[in-house]
């Protein structure tokens, strides 16, 4: 929490921590280096920390590590870009609107460094019904996925396919994720692709400019996401502090709650506030079920119950809890309930998803719908 403070003050969105606390952070490399890497922050760090020492006074190891993980991400970056603008180029030439979002989009936004967010894959959002065409045009253009015939099963207008919001597959060797809405649920952020195409804006991470979302929704999808993962790094709380200053430079927040509500995510919306202030103090005060959200969120960080890939049986549980509440919404918690006992069937062979214990209790549930909708698409959906 000392260096998620420390990375906001310097972009003066907060206060540092308290001096001594700072000093305290820097005792053990080996422990703070652990931290970084366990919150996601590494990377951030050595982007948004000014030269990776300087004024700090970072000890050398810790300033190494930081410059290093920096040409790191700097790499990855522009791998990433140059793939988006691949993908770009192919689906333009088949007529296909395209949308790129997180990663290098979202940093270079919120932080004017395409390469403040690290590595990972290349996420593009299509209109739904261009879905099954998107993957045909990006396989032929050498696109490869696990299963032999991509597009052979895919219908995302059917709405029984509810789980799967995305088309994993591989280009150049980066991982790309296609998708056909911006969230699994397909109560959140549900807004036709059409709309959040006239609100989108243009960046050029790594000198290609390619279309991504407004400040504004992208701020909403950050909230959105990191309630979805239950805030489980500090990353996630960095990010949306990054991205509200985006979205609202003049600090006014009623044009994202609008927005927000729009786009069905305003409970999460202001349980990031409420979240984020942890590390942003000033920001203002939410209602009392965002307060209690953010509140359990911070005890699990504490307790150490909130940890990313938690097989514990009470930790599974608790962030499916904390997914469900979040959305507010009755169509939601039957969503969530459905996806709770459908994913022990979408495993892997071999596999056995940690809920897996809970679906006989939902025997009685699923025998009251027909059972027909497909949970993935194929092999290669993203849960």
């Amino acid at each position: 929490m000392v260096w998620a403070r420390k990375i906001l003050s310097v972009r003066g969105l907060t206060t540092p921590s308290d001096e001594d606390l700072w000093r305290w952070s820097l005792r053990d490399h080996d422990l703070l280096m652990e931290a970084l890497h366990a919150h996601r922050l590494t990377t951030v760090a050595a982007a948004v920390l000014p030269g990776a020492g300087g004024d700090l006074e970072l000890p050398p190891e810790v300033a190494q590590i930081l410059r290093q993980a920096e040409r790191r991400s700097v790499m990855s970056a522009l791998a990433q870009a140059a793939t988006a603008a691949r993908i770009r180029a192919l689906l333009e030439a088949a007529g296909i609107e395209s949308i790129f979002i997180k990663g290098v989009f979202q940093a270079d936004q919120s932080t004017g460094g395409f390469a403040a967010r690290g590595a990972g894959d290349v996420d593009v959002l299509v209109a739904a019904a261009d879905l099954p065409r998107a993957v045909d045009v990006l396989m032929a253009g050498g696109a490869v996925s696990s299963a032999a015939e991509a597009s052979a099963a895919l219908d995302p207008t059917d709405p029984r396919m509810e789980v799967a919001h995305a088309v994993a597959l591989s280009l150049n060797g980066i991982a790309v994720d296609l998708h056909h809405r911006l969230d699994p649920d397909p109560h959140v952020m549900s807004v036709p692709f059409e709309d959040l195409l006239r609100a989108s804006t243009t960046g050029s991470p790594g000198g290609t400019e390619l279309r991504t979302l407004s400040a504004l929704d992208s701020c909403a999808f950050v909230a959105s996401h990191g309630a979805r993962d239950n805030w489980a790094s500090m990353r996630h709380v960095c990010d949306f502090a990054l991205a509200l200053a985006a979205a609202c430079p003049d600090g006014d927040l009623e044009p994202l709650l609008v927005r927000a509500e729009e786009l069905g995510v305003r409970g999460r919306v202001e349980l990031a506030l409420e979240v984020a202030r942890v590390l942003v103090p000033a920001l203002p005060r939410q209602s009392w079920g965002a307060r209690t959200m953010a509140r359990w969120a911070w005890s699990r960080h504490a307790q150490g119950r909130l940890t990313r890939g938690s097989d514990e049986t009470r930790d599974v549980l608790g962030t499916y809890a904390f997914w469900i509440l979040s959305e507010r919404d009755l169509e939601s918690l039957r969503f969530g309930l459905r996806r709770l006992a459908w994913l022990p069937s979408t495993a892997g062979a071999g596999e056995e998803h940690p809920s897996s214990w809970m679906a006989p209790m939902l025997v009685p549930y699923n025998a009251t719908r027909r059972l027909v909708q497909r949970r993935r698409y194929g092999m290669y959906g993203r849960r």
